[in-house]
Parts: C-alpha cells; sequence; structure tokens
C-alpha cells in the first residue's frame, strides 16, 4: 500500500502475533535510545524499532499496540505532520503530531484506547485543511522479556 515498514532490533510478526530476531538497531539510534530511556519508568532502553514511510493518501488502521510490548510506545514524527485519532470505546479525541514532534503513549492511550491515521490525502490542522506530504515515523517499543525469542544460534 502507501506505507513501508522496516523493523530493527525485534521483528513483530502481526499475523502470527509473536516476536523474531532481526537486524540490530543501527547505532546511528543511540542517542535517541539514551534520551528515551531516561524518560521511561522503570528506565528501560527500547528494544524495538519500526521505520515507517507514508506516502499520501495514506492511513493506519485503528488498533492498540500488541501487549508483547510494554506499557510505553514512543512515536517520532519525521516529514509532514499528521492527525492521530483515538477512540476509548465512546468518544473520539484527535491529536495533532507535527514534525519533528515525540508522542509518548502509556496509561489510557496505550492500553484501553486505540488509535489511527484516518484515510486521506488532508488533515485539518489549526482549524485549516492542510495536504499530507511524505511522512517517516519511527516507533520505539519494549519487547517483555516474557515474548522474546531464543537468542539465534550461530555456526561456527
Amino acid at each position: 500500500g502507501s506505507r513501508e515498514e522496516c523493523q530493527y532490533g525485534y521483528g513483530h510478526v502481526h499475523s502470527e502475533r509473536r516476536v523474531i530476531n532481526i537486524d540490530a538497531i543501527p547505532k546511528e539510534f543511540s542517542e535517541i535510545i539514551d534520551t528515551l530511556t531516561g524518560a521511561r519508568n522503570p528506565p528501560e532502553s527500547p528494544n524495538q524499532i519500526i521505520a515507517l514511510r507514508y506516502t499520501p493518501p495514506y492511513h493506519l488502521p485503528a488498533h492498540v499496540d500488541a501487549h508483547v510490548f510494554d506499557g510505553t510506545v514512543h512515536t517520532l514524527c519525521l516529514g509532514s505532520g499528521v492527525v492521530l485519532t483515538f477512540h476509548d470505546g465512546e468518544d473520539r479525541y484527535d491529536i495533532e503530531h507535527p514534525r519533528r514532534a515525540l508522542v509518548t503513549m502509556k496509561g489510557c492511550s496505550r492500553y484501553s484506547c486505540t488509535h489511527c491515521i484516518l484515510s486521506g490525502d488532508t488533515d485539518v490542522i489549526g482549524g485549516e485543511v492542510v495536504k499530507r506530504k511524505t511522512r517517516y515515523a519511527l516507533t520505539f517499543r519494549r519487547v517483555l522479556d516474557a515474548h522474546l525469542p531464543p537468542s539465534p544460534m550461530h555456526d561456527e
């Protein structure tokens, strides 16, 4: 579709609801991870990154991030900003996610609300209709120890 994805650290296979070992997290992300680690309680490093590229028109289906991840999910928006829509079962909340901003989901927004990007090529931001451009997003999560796959075996 209009979304390209690359995962680092661990891969989450959505269709199988399991976690696999994949490419190590590139060292270029270490400064961001160090900053996020200090902002988490308890201070644990994210061990999975999803790099996403969305080209208009695009959408992200409504979902709650899988429970194989801990209670904090960070998403850094690069490129075009977008409106994230949260639903708690009764109410809808539209949250602007501007370019170069970090959104952290925990508590209700992590476990009780679905979040999505509504389908289309425009958003209403500050009362104005804004045409979507290419959006890049980096999502940082931590796979819970209970869901970590066995370490890969290497032939020597």
